[in-house]
């Protein structure tokens, strides 16, 4: 396998894992804050609808307008990259953000 190769499949392993955690955790778990971590998974992912547009899209090929016509990504950066876990809850369903980091 040439680096590319290996690249390509250590990124489809780790979207495999995300999505497997995630299917493991009920939606209606999400938003759950526990005081230790200050964090949940409804914050994680909208975090990482963000990171994957930043790293895997917007750098790559420029800005995509499909996929900013489907993600309020203006919002969602202030929700999941500036603001706390506690201050997005309720902000956006999880069934969306599941929906929004499958178009990512």
């Amino acid at each position: 396998m040439n680096s590319v190769d290996i690249l390509v499949h250590q990124t489809g392993n780790a979207y495999d894992w995300v999505h497997r955690l995630l299917g493991s955790v009920p939606q209606e778990k999400w938003d759950d804050t526990p005081e230790v971590i200050d964090s949940n998974i409804s914050w994680q992912v909208g975090h990482l609808i963000m990171s994957y547009y930043y790293h895997a899209v917007m750098v790559i090929v420029g800005h995509q307008s499909e996929i900013i016509q489907k993600i309020p990504l203006k919002e969602y950066d202030l929700l999941f990259t500036d603001a706390t876990a506690r201050a997005a809850i309720g902000k956006a369903p999880p069934v969306t953000l599941k929906e929004q980091l499958d178009i990512v």
